[in-house]
């Protein structure tokens, strides 16, 4: 064996070919002779030279790579490939390369028709160089070659190189996931167009590519970055598997990186350095060391954590376990400063994150993160590494895992955000006061659905419609990448904003990346401008400019003069800023802010108050007395533009703003935003005592639900009810159904409700089963409206109570205390269903069944009732202690047949209740006693039912009746049967009749049951025939003397009027004897035996009889005769 070693130097990690100036190192392991390697040698470097291309020495395409492979690559229809062109110039003649032509195809492209791409910088003089750029496969499957061109000038028209063509190179497969890579192979992140940097803070700038590897951070501190992928990533029904090399290394140990989904229809922008990874928010007032935003719609953050933080709940970061270095967590989604809670995390790992002690990169580790939305339901995330012995998972469960892990619907965590259309996936870095560097690199992002790069569809100018002369106005410009707006394009835009007389926007024309941006437009004159602007880049169908105030087409802005130009905003806050929900006689303080600097000694005295925008006096515009007092306080240039003011308000208001009245003009306007002050809770009472220990009442009557709201005022909401926090008496949620009805809006107070619970038992209202989530609407809203920016959380906490600031935020929810538990109820009535089917004519006054005929149909059920609705009580079984006993008997001409089931076969279901309900169908037999008896010929079912909250029977079979405890079903009848076969004689030479009779026992004798046309005796294989010539003849023939035999036939195949006939075909003249013949009914009709032996007394024989030819031969002039039975 032997050895190659390839004596250059490369990155670690890179796949490379053996080039032909490459040294080749032989060592030979034992046993291998010199001649053999050398030859080896020759055959390598060889195999591996580049001969020069004939045509244009001056420019030479050495070597391609697509996706870093030197053969083929299996892509989806439209997969974006990246390719790895080095090109060679000589020192002869042109000595530049500036540009190159691409072309997928089966057969050798015109280079006209292939695409051609500029490279900036060019590569100037003597040299070999490379450039990676990214090609896009063919629309149809099938395999392809690729074609390249090396050109000396910008457009691809002057200098081509020999056509370089690697055949079979590109294999299109429609059932491929649609994978996208980035070896970062090249010097320029932009270049490739898939990219787009940015930072909020730190020395270290936008991500780039340094050493063919994406760094993220150096090693200074404060830095928080972003490098987002420009593709979509559809949400519902993909799964995307990401997977890179993570260097950190060459520091002090902090912070990390995270990978971001965030919300496609949201510029993305890193959140805040340090411990929040560029993801989550920080905030000084919870303790962080500034204040920022996190990641602008972040809906996942997976981070990989050095030092520790990302899991501490600390610095205005929501939940975690504390502060966990070298581990791995999750967050979810949020807006602004709130949401972007901790779902999932490691503890601290071995090997760890990173190595801060090394100077190279290292270590390397490959991590895999997977986000499985292919069901449209849930979002299974789990996180991967390999160190180096294949993968480990981290956190949640990889595919095809099923045991030693926790699965992790990202979906599911409570408070996140819905799964928008689109996700963006980008990576942050970041660092604080300790550091590393931080890079990635051999990036595969893989998707089942494709990874579209979006295009510019319109600019979106978004303003509220109203501005001050006093200050400049904000309005966003948004790069949309379809007609609603509901997805960024976040490449660049050039804008030229429309000239407006008397205005001047902060700039003009402008460029701007991320799909969003402000710009800001002061006049200082009143009157209504109209916006407006053309896209000058990229080319665009809809060049001009779309304005919108909320969700409607407005390019109308209206400046207003004014000397109140102030605004208030949560303290520290700037200028139309959102203000959050507040609660009712919780102190609070706001800042008032001037929008005009004050110079000199000029002064503004202005007076404060909440008002209620909407009331007829004391609102925005007048002077009246609002919901507070009017505060005072006169600004001067020492203010700082600034000054807080706190508030108190006793009840509650649904829309409150904070007027701002100069007294020196009388000029007054309210804050730029609205908010809500709700009551902390709902109060829950009922009108009448339901105490379970002496109240009872009925399922599905009436009653009453008060929720009062604490406060003497304002309080209007109407509150909702939540199934899955009320619970029965076993302690289990009610869920949706059993509690109907609703409350009606308060009027100040409390609200009323009148409710309806269909099922027994009690009910326990646990805390927040009442809410009212809706009166806080106004700080429900989210995006930007009357231009404040809400985020995508809004002003409060979704889907909390909690009257516990987090980070300023209270619930949006005004919870109810718990109350319970309330009852009991009892059932309102019973229904019973109850019906006897017999086995022959059913439905007529003929119906009957034969005892031990497993023939007789029984309909039966009882239901416990509520009574509105009728509807049943599911709860009405064991666990209730409060059960009504009922039992089930026969009856029989009001002769009791108890207990019923000493007849049945099978049992009927013992009498318990099931649901609420007590189901006894099916088929039956009703068994023979020891002695014939009956017969029950008017045999019904009686249901009794005591219940000792007095609910009665009130509807049998579907028809309403007086209530009562118990009732008797329809009747059928029920006989004891048998069937006899008479002996015959007769002439040899005629026919003999045996006229087989169905009897019952009519309580003194057996009679003929004229009402049997239902039984089928049985083919001729039922009836045995014996006698001294032959024995267990079954095919109905048998000898009667020599050869001369009797044949038997059925007549009729079913009974008539109680009757079958066995018929003997006459043996002969002179063929005198005997057969006797058995009805071997014991299998087919064992409800027809009977005591005919005499000896065991079971009643359990088969009939027999004997059939005699020629005993009384008779005169043969006798044309026939037989013998009649009376």
């Amino acid at each position: 064996m032997f050895t190659i070693r390839d004596a250059t130097t490369e990155k670690s990690g890179k796949r490379r070919a053996i080039s032909p100036l490459t040294t080749i190192f032989l060592q030979p392991d034992r046993g291998i002779h010199f001649s053999a390697l050398l030859v080896l040698a020759m055959t390598i470097i060889f195999s591996q030279l580049v001969f020069p291309e004939t045509s244009h020495a001056d420019r030479t395409i050495d070597s391609v790579t697509l996706n870093e492979s030197t053969t083929s690559v299996t892509v989806p229809t439209g997969a974006a490939i990246s390719a790895k062109v080095t090109v060679t110039t000589s020192n002869q003649n042109g000595k530049n390369w500036r540009s190159i032509r691409w072309g997928i195809a089966t057969t050798t492209p015109n280079p006209s028709a292939m695409s051609c791409v500029d490279f900036e910088p060019d590569h100037t003089g003597q040299g070999t160089y490379p450039e990676t750029f990214y090609i896009t496969a063919p629309s149809v499957a099938g395999t392809y070659n690729a074609y390249f061109i090396a050109y000396d000038n910008d457009d691809c028209s002057s200098g081509a190189s020999t056509t370089k063509t690697i055949t079979d190179a590109v294999i299109v497969d429609t059932t491929a996931p649609t994978c996208f890579f980035d070896f970062f192979n090249r010097t320029d992140i932009a270049s490739t167009g898939y990219w787009i940097v940015a930072n909020e803070g730190g020395a270290f700038g936008d991500p780039r590519i340094v050493n063919d590897r994406l760094r993220l951070t150096d090693n200074r501190g404060g830095a928080s970055t972003m490098a987002a992928l420009r593709q979509l990533f559809p949400a519902s029904g993909n799964k995307i598997v990401v997977e890179f090399d993570h260097y950190a290394y060459d520091g002090s140990g902090a912070d990390g990186m995270c990978v971001v989904l965030s919300d496609a229809s949201i510029a993305p922008l890193p959140g805040a350095f340090g411990g929040s990874l560029g993801y989550a928010p920080k905030q000084a007032s919870a303790g962080g060391d500034t204040t920022h935003p996190g990641f602008a719609g972040g809906w996942l953050g997976v981070a990989l954590d050095e030092y520790g933080n990302f899991s501490n709940p600390t610095e205005g970061r929501t939940g975690g376990p504390g502060q966990r270095s070298d581990s791995v967590a999750v967050r979810g989604s949020g807006s602004l400063y709130t949401g972007y809670a901790y779902l999932a995390g490691t503890n601290t790992l071995s090997p760890g994150i990173d190595n801060a002690d090394a100077t190279s990169p290292a270590p390397g580790y490959r991590y895999r993160i997977i986000i499985d939305h292919l069901d449209g339901v849930h979002a299974w995330t789990s996180v991967e590494r390999n160190t180096g012995s294949g993968y480990t998972t981290l956190i949640g469960c990889a595919p095809g895992q099923t045991s030693g892990c926790t699965p992790l619907d990202a979906k599911a965590a409570a408070g996140q955000a819905a799964v928008p259309a689109n996700w963006y996936l980008s990576f942050t870095g970041s660092t604080g006061g300790e550091t590393n560097i931080h890079d990635f690199d051999n990036l595969q992002v893989c998707s089942t659905q494709p990874q579209p790069l979006p295009t510019l569809d319109h600019v979106r100018i978004l303003h509220d419609g109203q501005a001050l002369t006093c200050a400049a106005e904000t309005i966003s410009l948004l790069a949309c990448a379809d007609a609603s707006c509901s997805t960024l394009f976040t490449g660049p835009v050039t804008v030229n904003l429309t000239d407006i007389a008397n205005a001047k926007w902060s700039s003009d024309s402008i460029t701007f990346s991320g799909g969003q941006t402000t710009v800001t437009l002061t006049k200082k004159t009143a009157g209504t401008v109209t916006l407006g602007g053309t896209v000058t880049s990229p080319d665009v169908t809809t060049t001009s400019a779309i304005c919108y105030i909320g969700t409607t087409q407005n390019c109308a802005l209206t400046y207003t003069l004014s000397s109140a130009c102030f605004d208030a905003v949560e303290v520290d806050r700037s200028a139309s800023t959102p203000i959050y929900t507040k609660l009712a006689s919780t102190p609070f303080s706001l800042d008032v802010l001037t929008l005009a600097p004050l110079s000199g000694n000029t002064t503004q005295p202005v007076s404060v108050a909440l008002v209620d925008p909407t009331a007829t006096s004391g609102n925005c515009s007048d002077f009246n007395t609002g919901l507070t007092a009017e505060q005072t306080y006169t600004f001067n240039r020492f203010s700082g533009g600034r000054h807080t003011f706190s508030f108190t308000y006793p009840n509650a208001a649904q829309n409150v703003r904070v007027r701002i009245r100069n007294t020196s003009t009388n000029q007054s306007a309210c804050s730029s935003d609205n908010f809500a002050i709700r009551p902390h809770q709902l109060t829950l009472a009922t009108t009448t005592p339901l105490n379970p220990a002496a109240n009872t009442i009925k399922a599905g009557a009436d009653f009453n639900l008060t929720a009062a709201s604490g406060v003497t005022a304002g309080y209007t909401g109407t509150p909702t009810t939540d199934p899955a926090k009320i619970v029965d008496h076993n302690t289990i949620a009610i869920g949706t159904g059993p509690l109907t009805g609703a409350f009606a809006a308060a009027t100040g107070t409390t609200a009323i409700g009148t409710f309806q619970y269909l099922d027994v038992g009690t009910i326990t209202l646990n805390a927040n089963a009442v809410l009212d989530a809706t009166f806080t609407a106004v700080d429900q809203v989210t995006g930007l409206v009357g231009g404040v920016d809400h985020g995508a959380g809004g002003d409060c906490i979704a889907d909390s109570a909690s009257n516990i600031a987090s980070v300023g935020f209270y619930g949006c929810t005004i919870g109810g205390t718990a109350l319970g538990p309330l009852g009991r109820f009892f059932p309102d009535h019973y229904e019973v269903t109850a019906t006897l089917t017999g086995a022959c004519n059913p439905g007529t006054v003929n119906e009957f069944t034969y005892m031990g005929q497993p023939a007789l149909g029984v309909n039966l059920t009882i239901q416990a009732m509520a009574s509105a609705g009728a509807t049943p009580l599911s709860r009405y079984t064991n666990g209730y202690a409060f059960l009504a006993e009922f039992n089930v008997i026969g009856d029989n001409s009001g002769a009791a047949i108890t207990p019923l089931n000493s007849r049945l076969t099978p049992d009927l279901p013992a009498f318990q209740w099931s649901s609420g309900a007590y189901v006894g169908p099916g088929t039956y037999s009703f068994d023979r006693a020891v002695n014939p008896d009956g017969p029950f010929d008017n045999f019904r079912l009686n249901i009794t039912i005591n219940d000792t909250d007095g609910a009665q029977i009130t509807r049998l079979n579907g028809i309403a009746i007086t209530g009562v405890n118990a009732v008797l079903s329809p009747a059928t009848k029920i006989r004891y049967g048998r069937l006899r076969l008479p002996n015959a004689y007769g002439p040899e030479t005629g026919a003999l009749i045996i006229p087989a009779p169905l009897e019952f026992w009519n309580g003194a004798n057996f009679v003929l049951n004229a009402q049997d046309n239902c039984t089928d005796p049985g083919g001729i294989a039922n009836y045995r025939l014996d006698n001294t010539l032959e024995v267990n003849q079954t095919d109905g023939t048998i000898l009667i003397n020599g050869a001369a035999a009797t044949t038997l036939t059925i007549n009729p195949t079913s009974a008539n009027a109680g009757l079958i006939n066995l018929n003997f075909s006459p043996p002969g003249p002179g063929a005198t004897g005997f057969t006797d013949v058995t009805a071997l009914i014991t299998a087919s009709l064992p409800w027809l035996l009977f005591e005919w032996e005499g000896a065991d007394n079971d009643f359990n024989d088969t009939p027999f009889a004997r059939v005699n030819f020629g005993i009384y031969r008779g005169n043969d002039r006798i044309i026939n005769w037989r013998e009649i039975i009376r």
